[in-house]
């Protein structure tokens, strides 16, 4: 865990290794689902959590599933990156093998009872967008954090949720 070498408060250090204890290897299945390649996984979780640093204020411990999900979205999209530097998809390529990978990481349950039929159309939307919309509407992040999250320009990430606001309003 060289990654807490770069944190100088205290109190962020314990939770961050907290959270590498009790997230790391399911980040790394995550990650392992998208390359096929154990080194590289590992280095996607650590890249993860070196990316993770700056937003240890916005990740509530307390919330698990929430957390979970943070985690698993942040580290399948630098796992995506690593694997397209290295493989050149298409986006049909990878758009099925993101499908295909074990489970949908993206399972938050919300109390609200009219919020229910939204989330349900998330899900509907494609895994980028699907992404992109609950970082943005259930993590409170930015549009320039979203992208400085998930190492992409902040157009791809303004592009992904004007979509997926255009496949919401069909879908509901």
């Amino acid at each position: 865990m060289i990654f807490l070498a770069a944190i100088d408060n205290y109190n962020d250090k314990l939770k961050l290794e907290r959270l590498y204890i009790r997230y790391s290897k399911l980040m790394y299945v995550v990650a392992y689902d998208i390359l096929k390649d154990s080194f590289q996984a590992e280095d996607s979780v650590q890249q993860s959590f070196i990316n993770i640093i700056n937003y240890l204020d916005k990740i509530d411990e307390g919330n698990e599933k929430k957390t979970r999900n943070f985690l698993c979205i942040v580290c399948k999209n630098i796992a995506i990156n690593s694997y397209n530097k290295n493989k050149k998809l298409t986006m049909a390529e990878l758009d099925e093998r993101i499908q295909s990978s074990s489970g949908n990481v993206l399972d938050i349950v919300i109390n609200k009872e009219n919020l229910n039929h939204i989330i349900n159309s998330i899900y509907k939307l494609k895994p980028n967008q699907q992404e992109v919309m609950l970082l943005r509407y259930s993590h409170n992040l930015s549009i320039p954090e979203i992208a400085a999250l998930l190492n992409i320009e902040t157009k791809t990430v303004q592009k992904r949720i004007e979509r997926a606001r255009a496949k919401l309003s069909e879908l509901l």
